[in-house]
């Protein structure tokens, strides 16, 4: 699962200085469980989310991240 890999790769890379977890579906859900104690988790779209911040749709994610990145 995407959760289980995230906890591996945090394991075996160490700490990050940054940790952002994006997803719009199900299968994203146990990453988002498992990295909010890590780093932000982002859930795209509607509906009950184990992450911790929501936008609605994909454009706010180019938006965010061209603002952050700049």
């Amino acid at each position: 699962s995407k959760g289980q890999f995230a906890s591996w790769l945090l394991e075996e890379r160490g700490p990050a200085r940054f940790v952002l977890a994006v997803g719009d579906d199900a299968t994203d859900e146990d990453m988002f469980a498992r990295l909010n104690d890590s780093g932000f988790t982002l859930h795209v779209g509607h509906g009950h989310s184990n992450a911790q911040f929501r936008l609605r749709h994909r454009a706010a994610i180019d938006k965010l991240l061209t603002e952050f990145l700049q």
